[in-house]
């Protein structure tokens, strides 16, 4: 009996002594209010793990081998998730399981799962770091696989992607212009678009694009803001004075990006913002505030011509012909009498109308509906010139002929007759001197 109850001690002590080594293991034990068998499990939770990959180079060869730092633990990166929803080990871009070697300019993702050996457990809180704690994998979720009717596995996935892609260029700024259609242009929203939208236009080497894939430069009722409805669209007429607000997208050329910081200088606009909530990386869309001036116009031909009495005058003004309201010349109204053609607006002014303006400088106005252009013309008359009648002449001189005939002559013929004299003395002085002169 001693020796019976020696050998049952002894088997009591060796079954503790065993029981000890497992301290984790589910231990029976006696529900005495229900009389019911349960299951006490001491469970260790993972805060994290450490698993080793060969670290991927342009050119190697993808492995799918993966090693872990603890006994805790299992890491699987091979075939797919329990529930065949991902695949493990290396894939590429499209997701597809990848075996060849790293290319430039391309990226990769190593995706893996683990789960924790008998006694510990893995959660969406276990951090899992592949072959540094630099290198903090992203937690996929979690999947099961059903070992039998009473026990399950729990698996933890986990992806890290490497890029051999060229980092993108920041684009610092980006340089355009809007140009808004003229005042009392209608912008309404059409079947195929809109009525009338603003012109953007891009400068040169901005690594940028707009995108083909919307309406740029269509208007909206405001400024991005957290208010509704400031992009819905705008219809209405285009009012000296008044504020519009004009939409476009910018997008990024290939090995180039946009943040939120990146300033957007827009010539003809008061303001501009970006629209954050729509944008990112690839895309901005941006907002121009504008405001609507009347036309400057500009007389492109005639400006300041001279117009001689006889002759048409012809001017060209940079306005519209059909936005011509009327042509005054010195104020007074002259569309009526003057011949417009297109083209921008070509007014010839007939010299019969021109004849009644008296010599000097004119006016000539061209007034349109949003604005209006002067210049200044000068007129120049004809000088008349005197006529001479030949037949006056012959009466004149018989007349003068007839008047010397009849009065008396005077002394005017006294000096002509004393030098003849005079001369007649001097020539006997001489021939009385010269034959002295031989007689002797």
């Amino acid at each position: 009996m001693k020796m019976k109850k020696r050998r049952f001690l002894t088997f009591a002590l060796a079954m503790a002594f065993v029981l000890s080594l497992f301290p984790s293991v589910g231990v029976k034990a006696y529900d005495e209010s229900d009389e019911e068998e349960t299951v006490v499990t001491a469970v260790a939770p993972l805060a994290s793990v450490l698993v080793t990959i060969t670290e991927p180079t342009i050119g190697a060869a993808a492995s799918n081998s993966i090693k872990f730092d603890s006994t805790l633990i299992d890491a699987i990166a091979t075939g797919t998730t329990p529930e065949k929803a991902m695949t493990l080990g290396w894939v590429d871009e499209n997701g597809d399981a990848f075996t060849g070697s790293f290319e430039e300019g391309k990226s990769y993702t190593f995706r893996f799962m683990i789960n924790a050996l008998w006694g510990y457990s893995v959660s969406d809180e276990t951090v899992a770091y592949i072959n540094s704690e630099d290198n903090p994998a992203e937690f996929i979720g979690i999947e099961e696989e059903s070992i039998d009717e009473e026990y399950s596995c729990v698996y933890c996935v986990y992806e890290l992607e490497y890029s051999f892609e060229t980092p993108a260029t920041l684009i610092e700024s980006v340089n355009l212009s809007v140009t808004i259609p003229d005042t009392g242009t209608v912008v309404a929203e059409e079947e195929e678009g809109y009525s009338a939208i603003a012109t953007v236009a891009l400068a040169s080497g901005q690594n940028c694009a707009l995108s083909e894939g919307v309406i740029n430069g269509r208007f909206i009722k405001g400024m991005p803001s957290g208010r509704e409805g400031f992009d819905d669209a705008y219809e209405g007429t285009i009012e000296a004075g008044k504020y519009y607000y004009v939409e476009f997208l910018l997008v990024a050329d290939e090995g180039y990006e946009f943040s939120l910081d990146t300033k957007v200088n827009v010539t003809g606009a008061v303001s501009c913002a970006i629209e954050e909530d729509f944008s990112d990386d690839d895309e901005l869309w941006v907002v121009a505030k504008v405001l609507a001036k009347a036309p400057e116009y500009t007389i492109l031909d005639g400006d300041g011509s001279t117009v001689t009495e006889g002759s048409d005058l012809v001017v060209r003004a940079s306005g519209d012909l059909g936005k011509l309201t009327d042509l005054l010349v010195d104020n007074n109204s002259v569309k009526d009498k003057a011949e417009l053609t297109a083209g921008s607006t070509i007014a010839t002014i007939k010299a019969a109308l021109l004849d009644t303006l008296t010599a000097g400088e004119h006016t000539l106005t061209f007034v349109y509906t949003d604005g209006e252009v002067s210049t200044k013309f000068t007129v120049v008359k004809k000088v008349a010139q005197a006529t001479v009648t030949t037949t006056e002449a012959p009466k004149e001189e018989a007349k003068n002929a007839k008047t010397n005939a009849a009065s008396p002559k005077t002394g005017d013929a006294a000096p002509l007759m004393l030098a003849s004299i005079l001369m007649l003395m001097s020539f006997a002085g001489v021939v009385v001197l010269r034959k002295r002169k031989i007689n002797n």
